[in-house]
């Protein structure tokens, strides 16, 4: 198993032992970002797809759903068209991810999409939200009440 294609949950506790390992893209990982909740987690990757993993089985990743083709694929993170790096609602009642030009937030009730954001720019990499409202980056910025 390749290292940079696998996700690993470690105990505070016991960090040189994972609890559990799991590998679902094709291509090396891009980015990994947690559930205020803690209930679920987010990974993106260079084969231009999103995984939604489930936190709440005590001994597995459960893969909850996956998007495919978001963005167009590459082999290596230096390569890849965007930094694919989403985030979550303050209260994790949606997930933001940066897909070519918008933001598109899915909800969490669904885990479909239920709002999109564009701006003045020819694509998206990076999506924060700040006094919620997301913010989005490559070259140039731009902001949006949610």
């Amino acid at each position: 198993m390749r290292r940079d294609m696998t996700i690993q949950v470690v105990s505070m506790e016991e960090p040189k032992k994972p609890t559990k390992t799991v590998s679902a893209h094709s291509a090396p990982l891009l980015s990994v970002f947690i559930d205020p909740l803690n209930a679920y987690f987010m990974s993106t990757g260079c084969d231009g797809s999103a995984c939604l993993w489930s936190l709440e089985h005590e001994t597995d990743l459960i893969l909850v759903k996956k998007w495919d083709d978001l963005f167009a694929a590459s082999n290596d993170i230096t390569t890849s068209p965007t930094l694919c790096r989403g985030c979550w609602g303050l209260s994790g009642e949606f997930v933001v991810l940066p897909i070519k030009n918008q933001a598109v937030a899915y909800s969490r009730d669904s885990w479909n999409a239920s709002k999109t954001f564009s701006g003045k720019t020819s694509k998206v990499s990076s999506v924060r939200l700040i006094d919620n409202k997301i913010l989005s980056a490559v070259h140039s910025v731009f902001a949006h009440c949610l």
